[in-house]
């Protein structure tokens, strides 16, 4: 049950993470907290999303500071961010609290939080450590060391920060007002008959096509359909890129099935998929609930078996609940240790290339992400 004692047990919880060896294995327990941590504030572990993607209105480094956000479903507003960052110190961290503190740290908080605010529009942007919390909500902001932490502290963040009585939820478009925006949107165009496309150098798509088989996606009922609309989208985008083929779909092998595998033909001038292995292994996902750390073991022994270095796993709902921060974990650690890239394309990720975004990009700001994610 939600209160501000069950969260002060959770602070307490996470002050202790700290290990002061600089140990690896720190940071996945700190992250493990975070969904008890926002279950005490009266959230279900369920409206918990990692890997999440939004489209900033300007380039800034302090995007990479969100780790996960609080939002209805994987298509919604979101609510809240929440960017962790555990850190081990040999000397004493600085006590501070707003408002009115001046120090360097608080200073960096605020900065980032204001930058993450801008750029979300969540209503509000926490950044929580082994040794504080900080939040703001568009207007006020306010900061407290765990180390010096009181009951009335405690009593108000909880009253900030608790579970509204509902999340914010998409608004209710029937498919005639979802093709109705989709022709108002500002795309390129190209051909006589006006038709609308993606077209760069290195990806193109019919977004025409596109959207039809997106709402196929979203409208599919039986397990059947929605694996294969699913599929039959993903066939679609992956052969947008001019230097990849896809060389098999629904191939059964001696211990698994692979719904694409896809072969990258190197052009002349070079792409991000220069980085990686010849053969790129995609899963799909078309599920109510979210993928979880299961699914993300699973495809990696298909990956492994296969002896690739990149592989994608389409999930209409994304990674989100308490298996969805475990699977996050798996993730990063695959990239540390096994040099695998692991990436999640959601059905946020799908509208983004109903606005106009390429999926070329799209990956690319994953890969990124995942290889810079412990900067934060």
């Amino acid at each position: 049950m939600a209160s501000a004692e069950e969260l002060r047990e959770h602070f307490d919880e996470i002050a202790e993470i700290t290990d002061r060896s600089g140990s690896s294995r720190s940071q996945p327990d700190f992250n493990r907290a975070i969904p008890g941590l926002i279950e005490s504030l009266g959230y279900d572990r369920d409206k918990l999303f990692f890997d999440v993607t939004y489209e900033p209105e300007r380039d800034s480094g302090f995007v990479r500071w969100v780790n996960a956000a609080i939002k209805q479903d994987v298509t919604s507003p979101i609510w809240m961010t929440i960017s962790t960052n555990f850190n081990f110190s040999h000397g004493e961290e600085e006590s501070f609290s707003w408002p009115g503190h001046r120090g360097y740290q608080a200073h960096i908080d605020k900065q980032t939080l204001e930058e993450i605010s801008d750029q979300t529009d969540a209503q509000y942007s926490v950044l929580i450590s082994n040794h504080r919390i900080a939040y703001y909500n568009g207007f006020d902001f306010r900061g407290f060391s765990f180390e010096d932490l009181t009951a009335e502290a405690v009593r108000e963040i909880f009253g900030d920060l608790r579970a509204p009585e509902s999340l914010p939820q998409s608004e209710e478009e029937s498919r005639e007002d979802r093709l109705e925006i989709f022709h108002k949107t500002e795309f390129r165009r190209t051909n006589s008959d006006l038709k609308i496309s993606i077209e760069t150098d290195h990806y193109s798509l019919d977004l025409q096509k596109f959207w039809n088989e997106l709402e196929a996606v979203r409208s599919a009922e039986s397990p059947i359909e929605k694996g294969n609309s699913l599929e039959r989208l993903s066939h679609s985008i992956f052969d947008g890129f001019p230097f990849i083929q896809i060389r098999g779909q629904n191939v059964r092998t001696s211990s698994a099935e692979i719904d694409l595998i896809l072969e990258y033909q190197p052009p002349s001038g070079g792409t991000l998929f220069d980085d990686f292995g010849r053969y790129i292994l995609v899963e799909c996902k078309n599920w109510q609930r979210s993928v979880g750390a299961d699914t993300v073991r699973d495809f990696k022994g298909k990956a492994d078996s296969a002896k690739v270095d990149l592989g994608i796993i389409v999930a209409s709902n994304g990674i989100s609940g308490e298996s969805g921060k475990d699977a996050v974990d798996e993730l990063n650690q695959y990239y540390q240790r096994d040099d695998l890239t692991i990436i999640v394309i959601d059905e946020s990720d799908l509208e983004t290339i109903i606005r106009g975004n390429s999926l070329y990009e799209i990956i690319d700001e994953k890969i990124f992400n995942r290889r810079f994610r412990r900067i934060v």
